[in-house]
């Protein structure tokens, strides 16, 4: 029982940050694997940048910059 209670738990803002980097890992997936951006990653792109990269671990920050570092050599539209 006193286990229990020292297991760690996550953050809802954790659960958050890791649907939002999945879903836009998948995003960028998508654009890589059709060779074509969606309006559906310009807008995500831009939050991004814009509001919520600041808010993620670095972990999960890092993995998302590489990811659109990756997009933008392909279709050269981040800088």
């Amino acid at each position: 029982h006193r286990d229990l209670h020292s297991f760690p738990t996550r953050r809802s803002s954790d659960l958050r940050g890791q649907a939002y980097t999945i879903s836009v890992l998948i995003l960028l997936q998508t654009a890589v694997f059709q060779k074509q951006l969606s309006p559906d990653l310009d807008m995500a792109t831009e939050r991004y940048w814009k509001e919520v990269r600041d808010t993620l671990p670095n972990t999960m920050r890092q993995a998302l910059d590489e990811a659109f570092r990756y997009v933008a050599g392909m279709f050269r539209w981040i800088e």
